[in-house]
């Protein structure tokens, strides 16, 4: 199995995990919007606005110079799988200094803490966003490592394996203020955009986003970054269309056939063992066509789930 050190470029290496579709036809909703969460702000993004002179000269501005300096304190590993993000940008042009937006840390008694508690989001950190018009927050997928040191230890301390894989950790978005000319998010082909002061976007793992300010206001928001619960994928959990079920099925037991015929041709290659692995490969692959054609109609993460469940076996015979 690749790490990530088989890469010099984060958006190569998680593309290799296959966390997500990266078609670009498709028109299914990449995130979510809750509504009618959170209020009470006021006071906290009064705060902000008056202080926004100080805020870009003072807050962490998310630059790729200021992510290397922040994440050299958790030592060389985590600056390693950091680096191939720094490439990215880099090489598609960003400057190392250019800010992507500003941030800093919610105190303890904000109203965002006590949402992250009604989302269901244990562990959380809340953290003001500040993005200034001309600033970008380039296109990249959170894998959430090097891990935030508020997360639980059962997040943190991966196997180089393991780095990149769904620990069950989510972020939110909270706008504070209206949508304005300029502002946009954008998560996979999915653009948020015309929402209202409260509104939170939420996201599966693996969705790839990015955002900018192409107006002339600031757009402000929180992020809470937290463990996520039952309570939390209850609340997010949206059923996909029945007619993307089906294509996600077909794709899933065309993809698992294929991973089959090629464990095949390794399991004979190999020599040991062969006529009991081949029909425990048989059987194993039997078996998961039949759950694929269960789950199809019920929600896409069942049938990812399952799917994955079932790759990891074959790869395992």
């Amino acid at each position: 199995m690749s790490t990530y050190k088989d890469f010099d470029s984060r958006e190569l290496f998680v593309r290799s995990l296959n966390l997500f579709h990266y078609n670009k036809s498709s028109t299914q909703e990449e995130f979510r919007v809750l509504h009618d969460l959170v209020q009470n702000f006021d006071s906290e993004l009064a705060e902000i606005k008056q202080n926004l002179n100080e805020i870009k000269t003072t807050w962490n501005d998310q630059s790729v110079a200021q992510i290397e300096k922040s994440v050299a304190n958790m030592g060389a590993q985590q600056l390693n799988i950091m680096a191939g993000q720094k490439n990215d940008k880099l090489q598609a042009g960003y400057m190392p200094d250019a800010p992507m937006y500003r941030i800093k840390t919610c105190a303890k008694d904000s109203v965002f803490y006590q949402l992250a508690d009604v989302l269901g989001l244990e562990y959380p950190c809340a953290r003001y966003h500040v993005q200034f018009p001309g600033e970008v927050t380039a296109w990249h997928t959170d894998i959430f490592s090097p891990a935030h040191e508020f997360l639980p230890e059962s997040t943190k301390n991966f196997s180089e394996d393991q780095i990149g894989q769904d620990q069950g950790i989510r972020r939110v978005l909270i706008a504070l203020e209206d949508w304005n000319w300029g502002h946009s998010l954008v998560f996979g082909a999915s653009v948020w955009k015309q929402w209202r002061a409260g509104d939170i976007a939420c996201w599966d793992y693996g969705v790839p986003h990015c955002a900018a300010n192409m107006g002339f206001t600031p757009r402000i928001s929180v992020s809470i970054t937290g463990l996520a619960t039952a309570k939390y994928h209850d609340m997010t959990y949206v059923a996909p269309a029945p007619d993307q079920c089906y294509r996600d099925q077909a794709y899933f037991i065309y993809d698992l056939n294929s991973k089959c015929m090629d464990k095949m041709k390794t399991i004979k290659a190999d020599g040991q063992d062969v006529e009991r692995r081949l029909e425990y490969l048989l059987l194993t692959i039997d078996h998961a066509i039949t759950r694929l054609k269960q789950v199809y109609n019920t929600n896409t993460n069942g049938i990812s789930s399952a799917y994955e469940f079932y790759r990891k076996l074959i790869e395992q015979i």
